[in-house]
């Protein structure tokens, strides 16, 4: 779902506290300067982020950069859940 549209990260807070074994999986709105305030929610398991990829690596067909850009996604969502 839209996570920004709905609410953001405050919204998805709220709902842990009323439906404790749902987990989510955001999208919509997250970036790498707002990542860290979904990844770190305890209902939330995953996150759809297309800005993780670089438009400019999937029309070059740079698919060295796509990997090593989702890695570092990867590391900070990571970092952020532990």
């Amino acid at each position: 779902f839209p996570a920004s549209l709905s609410g953001g990260a405050a919204m998805l807070k709220n709902f842990s506290a009323i439906f404790p074994e749902v987990s989510l999986c955001p999208t919509g709105g997250i970036s790498n300067s707002n990542l860290h305030e979904y990844s770190s929610l305890p209902n939330v398991f995953a996150l759809g982020c297309s800005w993780m990829i670089p438009k400019s690596c999937v029309a070059s067909g740079d698919w060295q950069g796509v990997t090593v850009a989702c890695a570092l996604a990867q590391q900070q969502f990571t970092k952020d859940a532990a």
